[in-house]
């Protein structure tokens, strides 16, 4: 079968490339760094050995945060890196970030960049369906797009979202007779 005809296939069938269902179950255990115990449970050991890390490579680190990236971008990827290589669990990886975010403001700070974003922030508004065609657009997706999409009102303003996955849904506000009861 030519390459043309197998890359079609792939794009016409997307679900060709995905895994069979249940097979992360027959694979052997332990087969990854983290799924065997972590090298270190103490943060402060991660903490040590990943800020020597971060020094190590600084000018990339002042790299990344001249692009924009906020310093909690720049940790998350790296705690993640250490956990899946198997330097730490998960929960230590989450103890250790945020002290990570102010060695990375320091590295920035000593060489005086300005405008470091500590924290990622929310967007303000939600993003439009206009913004996200135009988007497309620019990306290469081919225009008529918006034939494809349902139309879908924005309500963004009118609802307040939990701010984490974990959070209570917000409870409705009650009415005077619904209180008496």
């Amino acid at each position: 079968m030519p390459l043309s005809d197998a890359t079609q296939q792939l794009q016409d069938n997307p679900t060709i490339t995905r895994a069979i269902p249940g097979a992360s179950l027959t694979a052997n255990p332990g087969q990854f760094p983290y799924e065997r115990p972590p090298a270190t449970a103490r943060p402060d050991q991660a903490f040590l050995v990943l800020k020597r890390e971060l020094y190590r490579n600084g000018k990339d680190i002042i790299e990344l945060v001249s692009s924009g990236l906020s310093c909690e971008t720049i940790v998350s990827s790296l705690v993640m890196n250490a956990f899946t290589q198997g330097m730490c669990s998960p929960d230590v990886a989450e103890i250790i970030k945020e002290p990570l975010m102010i060695e990375v403001f320091k590295i920035a700070d000593n060489f005086n960049l300005t405008n470091v974003r500590l924290e990622n922030v929310k967007p303000s508004k939600s993003v439009s369906s206009e913004h996200t065609y135009s988007f497309k657009q620019d990306m290469g997706n081919p225009v008529g797009i918006e034939d494809t999409l349902p139309h879908i009102e924005d309500t963004s303003e009118n609802t307040e979202l939990p701010t984490g996955f974990m959070d209570k849904p917000a409870e409705p506000e009650l009415t005077q007779q619904e209180e008496i009861v």
